[in-house]
């Protein structure tokens, strides 16, 4: 059996697949590994079975678009790895990343996920940047969820190993055994993808929570593993870059900044999305003790949200019909996440910034 299993998701990423493969398999590490890719895109199925002729080493699977989350519970599903890791399509790792990650994720036992240091790739001119992409997530007291250092220049400020909220699953190392520990097992919905509809229906569970689809799942997961007992860790020296397409944020971004920059560059799909499952996750995970503490920034940034809705983004509204509609599974998700708690919301409240 080998001692890591990689999980790859895409969705129209075709093109950048070759060369996250290549550095994938041109890794400098002493123990085994597999590779899986979810193919999500019925429209690139023979493009994605030539990766085979030069990569041997990968399994494929071609799935009618289940989503970023249930795509990588499929890959989790199957493996029996003791460690997992998930990576975008548009990710490019160093030589060293996997050594370093799993000597790192070894010698810490009560971590439940890691990550590395993700520096930008400029796709246009096909280069290495020194521009932050993430350094770890992490957590405002408005629940605002940002990358640290995000569009930052990299000159060593994050170059401490440390604890950090949350790991970014554009490339993260998670340990299998904290997975299981954190799985939610629900009847699926009438909404249900057919892969989420067959493993539950033989006692299949959610490691990413399938109704978000897509955006916010590696929060809730970090969350999750948090309120668990889990750790979770950066390691500077694991180096890794990514092609980031749009929606980068600094946690120094300003409302206005928001609404000038990120707002419009991403689609209205995207946009309903990470409206839903910000809130989605809060109501999943949030602690009444700590919501109580911060009620007032909360409900402060929800009131903005609204009027910002209402007088610039309707359409959001739908994003709002949809959490309605989830919010009952939703509910019976947080009883089971809220049981297996074993920290003490004062202990999670310090990662609330």
């Amino acid at each position: 059996m080998h001692d890591l299993s990689v999980i790859i998701v895409n969705y129209k990423s075709e093109k950048f697949l070759k060369p996250c493969l290549a550095s994938l398999f041109n890794q400098r590490t002493q123990f085994t590994y597999q590779c899986t890719i979810i193919n999500n895109d019925s429209s690139e199925i023979q493009k994605i079975n030539h990766l085979i002729n030069t990569f041997n080493q990968i399994n494929i699977l071609h799935r009618n678009n289940v989503g970023f989350a249930a795509g990588n519970n499929i890959g989790i599903r199957l493996t029996k790895c003791e460690f997992i890791l998930c990576i975008n399509p548009d990710i490019i790792l160093t030589s060293t990343f996997l050594e370093i990650m799993m000597k790192k994720i070894k010698e810490n036992k009560n971590t439940g996920a890691i990550c590395g240091k993700l520096l930008r790739y400029d796709s246009v001119h096909n280069s290495k940047t020194n521009i932050i992409d993430s350094t770890g997530l992490i957590i405002k007291r408005n629940r605002r969820v940002f990358d640290r250092g995000q569009n930052e220049k990299d000159i060593g400020q994050y170059d401490t190993p440390e604890e950090v909220f949350g790991v970014s699953a554009a490339t993260a190392l998670y340990r299998k055994e904290a997975l299981e520990d954190t799985k939610v097992v629900i009847p699926p919905s009438r909404n249900a993808t057919e892969d989420s509809r067959l493993f539950n229906a033989v006692g299949g569970s959610e490691y990413f929570d399938e109704d978000f689809f897509v955006y916010k799942e590696d929060v809730d997961l970090s969350w999750r593993l948090r309120l668990a007992g889990w750790k979770l860790l950066y390691e500077p020296t694991a180096i890794a870059y990514h092609v980031r397409g749009t929606g980068a944020l600094s946690d120094k971004s300003t409302p206005w900044q928001i609404m000038q920059n990120r707002r419009k560059t991403i689609s209205v799909l995207v946009k309903i999305w990470s409206y839903r499952n910000q809130r989605l996750m809060q109501i999943k995970n949030e602690q009444w003790q700590n919501f109580l503490s911060d009620f007032l920034v909360i409900i402060a940034r929800e009131a903005m949200t609204f009027f910002y809705i209402l007088l610039i983004e309707p359409f959001l509204f739908k994003g709002f019909f949809q959490f309605l509609t989830l919010l009952p599974r939703t509910i019976k998700k947080r009883r089971v996440i809220i049981k297996k708690s074993r920290v003490s919301w004062r202990e999670i409240r310090k990662w609330f910034k």
